[in-house]
């Protein structure tokens, strides 16, 4: 097999070493090894008479100019040189663009970027920007048609797109969990459930934990349909918990194999703050050793995007697309009261300049002030132009973790689920390719707030219960489908990991 190209890191001269490994006469295997410097893309350029990519719907296109395939399962290229016809499978990694001029053919991608990760919001130290070495290794195959490509599916069931909703424990109650565990049941739909280890009510907020038999029996009840639960954090208060608590309440949370870590609040112990137990025990250290390798970053790439606009997180966001989205939530009868359309609103800020929880100024005339702010609206714009959503804590895009070397997502903010979950939108999303990735609270309740889930007597919304009907019957034709984090990352991983070698006419997956 020859194929004429090169490897490069983006913006430089030097050729990138591949070292090649032929299987049989029909697969070859390639290698590179980079020395990633904090901001890293790769590109390569190679000869090619003609080239085509994976579409959306699963076909070949060819390629004329620049386009951008599906992410991740159209990171594959197939071209046609005076040797023959070759696919090319690709490094996953997202925002791949392919050029194509009819003589040559260019690629390329980031594979590591602070910008990318929404951890980096809450601190520059917390993403490691030293120069880091990665190994990737893909395969070519020979081809003797274009109907022998052959890829593998990244999501379960071989859904075209995936939604996945971290449900936050803020506003839990026992009876709203047990009505969602019936209807979640009855439809299949899966998703992560984070919970407080220990109840702690407070004003208006029940707040269970599992020192509640009640709150245990319907938790027991959604783990056994398949739902993940995940920890956030120890406690609902943010002063930090003594040592011999968080022991006592790791104890708790053991029976439900947690891998997921979902912060609540601002207590300096969180992940995204310092991230620091009593006596200086670090907090990933310490979950590392009950086998937690999922930790949210405390960031949503963007808010309360409408039904009408787009629910991916692997997508480029423009400021504007805020205030059409405002006004596609607007567009709903729920909302039209001016209380309602005030908390509509606040999504514009946030969007614009962050998260209130890192908003410090109020006092904007303060020149000090008001570089704080700026200076953070400039991080958050530039996560938006290409936001990773799944990384390590050195800055590399990443579908899986490990307990040492843990996986970080960032998030999008759902308050509105009712409206945001429609059928309209789930199309889209499945038009997309895309992965919905939200931070959500299926039991909040603001007269304020539009349409969530539950009414105000705690009945499921009938609008909400037709969303989860619409969604099951889209899972039977495989055209998404819901999932939780645990279930995502292990997919992502298999789909990444999953080698092929072709013989003269077959594919056989290798073990």
């Amino acid at each position: 097999m020859r194929i004429d190209w090169n490897w490069s890191l983006l913006d430089t001269t030097k050729t990138l070493e591949q070292h090649l490994r032929s299987i049989n006469s029909w697969t070859q295997e390639y290698t590179l090894q980079i020395k990633a410097p904090a901001e890293t893309t790769l590109q390569a350029v190679g000869r090619a008479k003609r080239a085509w990519y994976l579409d959306y719907d699963r076909e070949l296109r060819e390629i004329q100019g620049k386009i951008s395939p599906p992410f991740p399962v159209g990171n594959l290229l197939v071209i046609e040189n005076d040797k023959g016809l070759y696919q090319i499978d690709l490094p996953k990694f997202p925002y791949l663009e392919l050029e194509f001029d009819g003589r040559s053919f260019m690629l390329h991608f980031p594979i590591r970027s602070k910008n990318a990760a929404g951890l980096a919001l809450w601190g520059e130290q917390k993403i490691n920007d030293a120069e880091e070495e990665i190994t990737l290794t893909r395969r070519i195959y020979r081809l003797n048609s274009l109907k022998e490509v052959h890829w593998v599916e990244p999501y379960p069931d071989g859904a075209k797109a995936v939604v996945c909703l971290t449900d936050h424990a803020d506003w839990d109650s026992v009876e709203k969990l047990d009505k969602l565990a019936d209807l979640f049941k009855k439809y299949d739909f899966r998703f992560t459930k984070s919970i407080f280890p220990h109840s702690d009510p407070q004003e208006e907020k029940q707040e269970p934990g599992l020192d509640d038999p009640t709150f245990t029996r319907v938790i027991d009840k959604l783990y056994g349909m398949g739902t993940e639960i995940a920890y956030h954090g120890f406690s609902p208060r943010i002063e930090p918990p003594s040592f011999k608590t968080v022991e006592e309440r790791i104890a708790l949370m053991r029976r439900y194999r947690p891998v997921t870590w979902i912060d609540h609040g601002t207590g300096c112990y969180l992940f995204s703050r310092k991230g620091r137990c009593e006596n200086g025990i670090d907090l990933v250290e310490l979950l590392g050793n009950e086998g937690i390798e999922n930790y949210w970053s405390y960031t949503d790439v963007w808010e309360n995007p409408g039904p009408s606009g787009s629910l991916n997180l692997w997508r480029r966001r423009r400021i504007v697309e805020s205030f059409s989205d405002i006004h596609s939530l607007m567009k709903s009868k729920e909302c039209l009261s001016a209380e309602k359309v005030a908390y509509l609103l606040i999504s514009l800020p946030e969007n614009i300049f962050g998260s209130s929880d890192y908003r410090r100024p109020k006092n904007l005339y303060r020149p000090k002030n008001f570089r704080f702010l700026m200076e953070k609206s400039k991080k958050l714009h530039a996560l938006h132009r290409r936001p990773f959503g799944l990384y390590n804590r050195h800055g590399f895009f990443s579908f899986k973790g490990t307990p040492k070397d843990p996986l970080v997502f960032d998030s999008i903010l759902l308050n509105h689920l009712s409206l945001q979950l429609a059928p309209e939108a789930m199309n889209r999303l499945s038009k997309e390719n895309g992965l919905l990735l939200a931070h959500c609270y299926m039991g909040a309740q603001h007269r304020y707030g539009g349409s969530n889930i539950f009414d105000s007597k705690n009945n499921i919304l009938p609008s909400f219960r037709e969303n989860i009907e619409s969604l099951h019957a889209m899972q039977k034709r495989s055209e998404l489908r819901s999932v939780s984090l645990l279930t995502l990352t292990q997919s992502l991983k298999n789909f990444e990991e999953t080698r092929f070698v072709k013989e003269d006419d077959s594919w056989k997956e290798e073990q």
